[in-house]
């Protein structure tokens, strides 16, 4: 990372900013530039502020891991039918926690099509 990152620099000039997703690659590269000289400020991006800190909350309330599981299922098995329309966002593993408002306002939308007592008993 560190040497694209130099060959960009070089090539384009020093960024104004950077903006990061928290991944350890690309703070070992900032690490490295800043010892050569290359640093530039780098900006954490809210979304992934906002999942790593919803994610570490959930973590205390396993009925929202439930609910993520459930939405992967489901949209696993609505996809190519009839119900595509009705299927969750897409909800994928390394960022299960950052669509998470587009699956809470998913989930209300589908709740308000489904009268209570319309599912079996002890299903999810």
């Amino acid at each position: 990372m560190a040497e694209v990152l130099t060959c960009l620099i070089a090539q384009l000039g020093r960024p104004a900013a950077s903006l990061k997703d928290g991944a350890s690659a690309f703070h070992k590269a900032v690490a490295f530039l800043e010892e050569h000289g290359l640093r530039s400020p780098c900006l954490d991006a809210i979304s992934h502020a906002v999942a790593g800190m919803r994610t570490r909350v959930s973590q205390a309330h396993p009925p929202f891991a439930t609910f993520l599981s459930a939405c992967g299922r489901v949209s696993g098995t609505l996809t190519h039918t009839m119900l595509a329309c009705v299927a969750p966002p897409k909800v994928r593993t390394k960022a299960r926690c950052m669509p998470g408002h587009r699956l809470c306002t998913w989930a209300d939308r589908v709740l308000t099509l489904a009268p209570p007592g319309g599912a079996k008993t002890g299903s999810t």
